[in-house]
């Protein structure tokens, strides 16, 4: 089972449930992001399948600030998810 991390321009989201938000994330010069690390390990805890529980999955788009990006890439793999794949949402034209 591969979690899914949502990332909008206000919140971060696991599972679709609402984690922390954009602004607290980047807050301070941490390379982590402690709510989500403890959401992950949670997570984890869940999983009785070791196997099943290494994969996660960064779903945003292209206006993700790099340093909101590797923070969650350090928080996944510090929480020893170190499966990370990317997903983009693409806007649709405004007309």
């Amino acid at each position: 089972r591969t979690l899914v991390i949502a990332v909008d321009e206000r919140v971060i989201r696991l599972q679709g449930k609402a984690i922390v938000t954009v602004k607290d994330a980047l807050k301070g010069n941490k390379n982590s992001i402690k709510p989500l690390f403890i959401a992950l390990r949670n997570a984890s805890v869940k999983v009785k399948d070791i196997t099943d529980r290494k994969g996660v999955t960064i779903m945003g788009d292209q206006e993700i600030p790099y340093l909101l990006l590797k923070k969650i890439m350090l928080t996944c793999a510090g929480a020893e998810y170190t499966n990370i794949s990317f997903a983009v949402n693409q806007k649709t034209a405004e007309t």
